[in-house]
């Protein structure tokens, strides 16, 4: 019996060890979860930084007062590693430029950031401090190019946020979306809210840019309308009705017997608007039917009216042989993110690039190189970025130094893949990522 005693004493030590142990462990794991600081490089090593604004897409060259003091502050931040997940637009992009590396900070607010890929969270005290100097940072930088700007007869950026007018037509505010291909208009009625997303915009679902109308208060079932370039629909079960909206036909699909339409393909002067529904809610639905079509019937697309910029797909863009597929985004008249997407996991060979490009703009039907800036000579460093496979991998070429700020026009940029599989010899494929650039 007292055996049996000592044996439940010296299990229950155990126990309380192993747990202390444990404990101890989780207490010191989430200690080390906060990283020290994540700049690699020294504050003399930096050769330019800048910041885009995510609302407007404009960025702004950082002086070296503030490249110090935004370093400094950075310095001093911690951050906590966190799961990865799909995420809405951001705030603010941060970039530095050294001679060995590029470091881009993705601020999505004053608790999130995503560098190199990967998601963190802030400290909200750091992020709120550090969101207020680069709003400064901004604000001053924006008053100066809107006053040089204006110095040189050049017109204001415009306004895309949503407009009230609640004396025209019935409808209580007026939302307007503008874009590479057009801007894009509709009217809200009572009860009604709407959100205007621009290119690039995670929070869209379908279209390249456009708007998202839904109930007040209530996001999670909503009607996305915009320009969608590349829209198609599964055949299967689907049945179609033609109507006249905005002017002009459209189509409305409903799919396996659903009285709920599914989406709407405007036609004629309105072609490439698309209106996809992500409200199934019969209740919604019965609430909001009318209200859903008189809201589409009073677009307005304007293509005439062409402002910032956005990637284009061609054939040259992918080497379906090896599943990788590059596209242009965030795109300024200085600088693109390149995203080389490589979709195909039976693929084994392994692919990279480099730090080479030449960009190119459509002249009379024909692709021309863009003249370099007098005076410049130039040669690129000899390293391979490796594509991850089944993944995203993004990286910024930057051409202000090379050609300026380009022009209003149609572009592409091509790179080097390099193809690398066992047994043979390595080879260079040349791919093309297009783009629109009209701001």
């Amino acid at each position: 019996m007292m055996k049996n005693k000592k044996l439940t004493i010296a299990a229950v030590v155990s126990m309380i060890f192993i747990l202390g142990g444990f404990l101890f462990f989780w207490s010191f794991r989430s200690l080390q979860a906060y990283q020290g600081n994540f700049l690699s490089f020294e504050k003399s090593d930096v050769s330019r930084a800048f910041i885009t604004n995510g609302s407007t897409g404009n960025m702004t060259d950082l002086e070296e007062d503030d490249i110090s003091k935004l370093y400094d502050d950075l310095k001093r931040v911690s951050l906590k590693r966190v799961r990865n997940e799909e995420t809405g637009g951001w705030a603010y992009d941060v970039v530095f430029q050294t001679g060995r590396e590029n470091l881009d900070i993705e601020m999505i607010s004053d608790q999130v950031w995503i560098i190199s890929g990967k998601r963190y969270h802030v400290p909200a005290s750091d992020g709120k401090r550090i969101l207020r100097d680069i709003e400064q940072i901004i604000g001053r930088g924006e008053r100066e190019s809107l006053q040089a700007g204006k110095k040189e007869g050049e017109t204001e950026r415009k306004d895309v946020s949503v407009k009230k007018d609640p004396s025209e037509n019935g409808f209580q505010e007026y939302v307007t979306q503008g874009g590479p291909y057009g801007s894009i208009r509709i009217g809200l009625l009572k009860g009604l809210s709407a959100r205007a997303y621009g290119v690039d915009d995670k929070e869209l679902f379908s279209a390249d840019y456009g708007i998202q109308f839904f109930r007040e208060g209530e996001k999670k079932q909503f009607i996305e309308v915009g320009v969608q370039k590349n829209f198609g629909v599964c055949g299967t079960g689907l049945e179609t009705k033609e109507v006249t909206l905005a002017g002009d036909t459209a189509w409305v699909g409903y799919y396996d017997g659903s009285k709920l339409w599914s989406y709407v393909c405007f036609c004629g002067k309105n072609e490439e608007i698309v209106a996809n529904s992500y409200a199934h809610g019969k209740k919604w639905w019965k609430r909001y039917s009318d209200e859903v079509m008189e809201i589409l019937d009073s677009l307005e697309f304007h293509p005439e009216e062409q402002e910032g910029a956005i990637g284009v797909y061609d054939h040259a863009s992918e080497l379906e042989d090896y599943g990788l597929c590059i596209s242009a985004r965030k795109i300024s008249p200085e600088q693109a993110t390149l995203r080389f997407d490589q979709y195909d996991s039976e693929v084994e060979a392994e692919l990279g690039f480099g730090e080479d490009f030449h960009v190119e703009r459509k002249e009379n039907g024909e692709w021309e190189p863009v003249k370099t800036l007098d005076g410049v000579e130039y040669g690129y460093h000899d390293i391979l970025n490796r594509i991850k496979k089944e993944d995203r991998t993004d990286y910024i070429y930057q051409w202000k130094w090379l050609y300026g700020s380009l022009k209003p026009g149609e572009y592409r940029i091509s790179v080097h893949v390099l193809v690398s599989e066992e047994g043979k010899k390595m080879v260079e494929k040349t791919l093309y990522a297009g783009f629109l650039l009209y701001s």
